[in-house]
C-alpha cells in the first residue's frame, strides 16, 4: 500500500518541477519585484506598496481596466451569440456542412500576424489599399471613410471587430462538440409534443448545455483581461491611450521604459482582476451548478 501510494507522485514529479519552475518561481518572483524599483540595471530597491499606489492614480491604468471591461463584455455577449448561433445551425442537417466547419474554424488557426496584417488592410485609410473605404466610394458614400485604426474613438472597435472574426471559432467548436452530446431522443419528443424549434432550443438544448456555456464565457473572461497580441500587432494601445489595455500597458512600462517595477505591479493587478471575475462568475453561474 505505501509502494501503489507513492507511484501516483513519482509519475507526477516531472509536471510538478516543470510547473513550478516555469509558473510558480516567476509568479512569486513577479509579486517580490512589484514591491520594488528596478529598471533592469543594478539591484532592486524595496519601496513596499508604491507602485500599487502610482497605480491607482494612473489614468492610464483606469482606461486600460475600461477597454478590458469593453473587449469583455462585447466578446463574451455577442461573441458567444454568434458562435451558438452558428453552432445550432452547423449541427443541423444543412449540405456541406464539412466545409463550412472547417472554413469558420479557420481564422483561429491564424497567426495574429498574419490576421492583423490582414485587417489592417481592410481598415487602411485609402481608398486604393482599404477594404472598408473602397467600398464606401464604390457605393457612392465617400463621406462615409474614416480613418478606422487613427481615429480614437473607432480605433478598440476596430480591433474589436478583427478579434470577434479570429476567435469565434473556437468557442463554435466546443458548442458544436457538446450539442453533439444531446441525445437526439430529447429533441424528437419535444417536437412530438408539439414545441416549436425555439422552444425546443430555449427549454431543451440550452439548459443541457450550460455547463459548455459556463466554460466558453469563464475562457472569455480570462481572454478579456489577457488579451495583448490583437491590441499590439494593430494599434499598440494607440491613437494615444484610446485602445489601450493592461497588457499593453504592462509591456510598455516594463520593456519599453524599463520600469520592471512598475510593470510587475500592473501584472499583478492583471492577474487579479482575471482571478477575481473568473471567481465572481463561478460564484453566481457556476459550472458546478449546471450538473
Amino acid at each position: 500500500m505505501r509502494r501503489s501510494a507513492v507511484v501516483p507522485w513519482l509519475f507526477l514529479t516531472p509536471a510538478l518541477v516543470i510547473y513550478t519552475v516555469f509558473r510558480i518561481v516567476p509568479l512569486l518572483g513577479t509579486i517580490g519585484l512589484s514591491l520594488t524599483r528596478y529598471q533592469g540595471i543594478g539591484l532592486p530597491i524595496f519601496i513596499g506598496l508604491t507602485n500599487y499606489l502610482n497605480m491607482l492614480q494612473d489614468p492610464v491604468f483606469w482606461e486600460a481596466i475600461q477597454n478590458n471591461l469593453i473587449w469583455g463584455i462585447v466578446h463574451i455577449t455577442i461573441g458567444t451569440s454568434i458562435s451558438l448561433f452558428l453552432a445550432v445551425l452547423l449541427n443541423s442537417k444543412i449540405r456541406l456542412r464539412s466545409l463550412f466547419r472547417t472554413s469558420l474554424f479557420l481564422p483561429v488557426v491564424l497567426s495574429w500576424a498574419v490576421a492583423g496584417l490582414l485587417w489592417d488592410r481592410i481598415y487602411q485609410p485609402t481608398p486604393s489599399f482599404g477594404l472598408i473605404n473602397h467600398l464606401f466610394q464604390v457605393v457612392h458614400h465617400p463621406e462615409l471613410m474614416h480613418n478606422w485604426l487613427g481615429d480614437g474613438s473607432t480605433a478598440l472597435a476596430a480591433v474589436i471587430v478583427a478579434s470577434l472574426w479570429k476567435g469565434f471559432g473556437f468557442s463554435m467548436i466546443i458548442f458544436l462538440a457538446g450539442l453533439q452530446d444531446i441525445p437526439l431522443e430529447l429533441t424528437e419528443a419535444a417536437g412530438l409534443d408539439g414545441a416549436s424549434a425555439w422552444q425546443i432550443f430555449w427549454q431543451v438544448t440550452l439548459p443541457l448545455l450550460r455547463p459548455i456555456v459556463s466554460i466558453v464565457l469563464v475562457l472569455g473572461l480570462i481572454d478579456a483581461f489577457r488579451v495583448f497580441d490583437p491590441i499590439y500587432v494593430m494599434t499598440q494601445g494607440g491613437p494615444g491611450n484610446a485602445s489601450e489595455v493592461i497588457g499593453t500597458q504592462v509591456y510598455e512600462v516594463a520593456f519599453s521604459n524599463f520600469n520592471l517595477g512598475y510593470g510587475s505591479a500592473l501584472a499583478m493587478a492583471l492577474l487579479l482582476l482575471a482571478l477575481a471575475a473568473t471567481l465572481l462568475y463561478l460564484r453566481f453561474f457556476g459550472i458546478g451548478e449546471a450538473y
